[in-house]
């Protein structure tokens, strides 16, 4: 307990001075709450936190009665958030707080700091954290620091799902592996059977699996945020790569030998898996990707969002070497070899563009192209070719299953190659062959 009160006795020294020019509490506080535009019965000033022992500035003040207050920040900070990690709060506390950018992000350390806390998410100017029976939400914006506790219960088995792969992997029977937000996985081995496992005490948040299918990279928090890699067949954790912040999105290389991770303030990294040592990093100076793929030894694609461009980086120097409009795109995937990009439009057209040797500025149009006919949509695969994807046509089966078709596009032929065609049945999923190419429908995992 000392050295908690210790640690957080430090934190006062973040906001003292210009702040409040020595004003007492109250004053500093009605000041403060002025600037706000918060009528007196709505607040009192805050020296401490209710829910930690968090020494305040002086103009720190606490909201209140928040139990006859709603809002939609209130639900999210006190509900949907909470609930999202498997916590139902009680005993609610919102403290502002005035500060700077700097002032938030020396507050977010020091608070992950404390004995017993651990991270849950991290975004630009939010922390999401928990420990000793506190959740807790921190969030900046336009001078004002939002710190919001409850005392919380956490039930795992209510924390939230997500699936980390949706497409099929070379010489895996089940497809897709998940991880939720209380640390766990799961996936399934050659054999077929389910394994389970506690990867992290406070939560998964990314999940990737390499184009072979051997390994996982997980990303998540134990105190502090880091990505596991594991051998997808035995379970065993490979490699641990630390991070400053908590982690965005994470892409394997083509060739699987490293991966590149994009942290919540934008900046980019890229490890050698083999070593888990840092190769390189660079700011993206954009909106963080919401899709991350990589092809070959270096390159990746990125995608912010339906309407931003897609790109093409080099991540050994963090340079663009492609940018393609996005607008009217449905899907895109680098080749194995990262020597194409491949888009898949609206129109049901395939088209493939080249990686590196552009101009700078858009490439309008790509140097090849071939049409789906009738096909309105359609995912992309990476084929075991280092110059072909593969097109997955989906439809409605009479059964109630699910229809596919399987076309195979080698760049620059005027001519598509059918590889499969088949039904997924309820119950059952999409596996590939070790050779990359052959498909059929299996049981769904087993428990062991």
């Amino acid at each position: 307990m000392k050295r908690l009160f210790t640690a957080l006795l430090l934190l006062t020294g973040v906001f003292c001075g210009a702040q409040s020019q020595a004003l007492p509490p109250e004053a500093a506080a009605t000041r403060f709450a002025e600037s706000l535009k918060l009528v007196p019965s709505a607040y009192e000033p805050a020296l401490t936190s209710v829910r930690l022992p968090l020494p305040l500035p002086p103009a720190s003040l606490r909201l209140r009665p928040l139990a006859s207050q709603r809002s939609a920040d209130l639900q999210r900070a006190f509900e949907d958030t909470p609930a999202v990690f498997g916590y139902s709060c009680s005993d609610l506390e919102r403290i502002l707080l005035p500060g700077t950018e700097d002032d938030a992000l020396s507050l977010r350390a020091r608070l992950l700091a404390l004995p017993g806390v651990f991270g849950l998410s991290d975004e630009r100017w939010q922390l999401t954290f928990a420990g000793q029976g506190t959740f807790a939400r921190l969030n900046y914006s336009s001078g004002v620091i939002a710190l919001s506790t409850c005392e919380a219960t956490r039930t795992p088995a209510r924390a939230t799902w997500f699936v980390g792969s949706t497409a099929p992997s070379v010489g895996l029977v089940l497809t897709r592996p998940m991880a939720d937000t209380a640390g766990r996985l799961r996936w399934c081995t050659a054999a077929g059977t389910e394994r389970p496992m506690r990867l992290f005490t406070g939560s998964a948040l990314d999940l990737r699996l390499s184009l072979d299918g051997r390994l996982l990279a997980v990303a998540g928090w134990d105190a502090a945020p880091a990505v596991k890699v594991i051998d997808a067949q035995t379970g065993q954790v490979l490699q641990r790569l630390p991070l400053g912040r908590g982690v965005h999105i994470t892409a394997f290389s083509g060739d699987g030998r490293t991966l590149l991770v994009q942290d919540a303030a934008g900046v980019y990294t890229r490890f050698d898996l083999a070593s888990g040592q840092a190769l390189f990093h660079w700011s993206s100076g954009s909106r963080p990707a919401a899709r991350l793929q990589g092809g070959g030894a270096d390159l990746f694609s990125e995608a912010s969002g339906f309407t931003s461009p897609i790109k093409v980086i080099d991540a050994r120097t963090g340079k663009t070497t492609l940018t393609v409009y996005s607008i009217g795109v449905a899907d895109h995937l680098l080749t194995s070899s990262g020597e194409w990009l491949v888009t898949f439009s609206t129109r049901g057209v395939l088209e493939a563009f080249r990686t590196t040797g552009n101009a700078p500025g858009f490439s309008q149009k790509g140097a090849f192209s071939i049409s789906l006919g009738s096909a309105a949509s359609a995912q992309l695969l990476p084929s075991p070719h280092p110059d072909e994807v593969l097109a997955l046509i989906s439809s409605s089966a009479p059964d109630g299953g699910t229809a596919m078709q399987v076309l195979r596009w080698k760049v620059g032929d005027k001519t598509l190659t059918p590889e499969a065609q088949l039904t997924v049945k309820k119950g059952t999923l999409l596996a590939l062959g070790a050779d990359g190419l052959t498909f059929s429908s299996v049981p769904a995992c087993s428990s062991p």
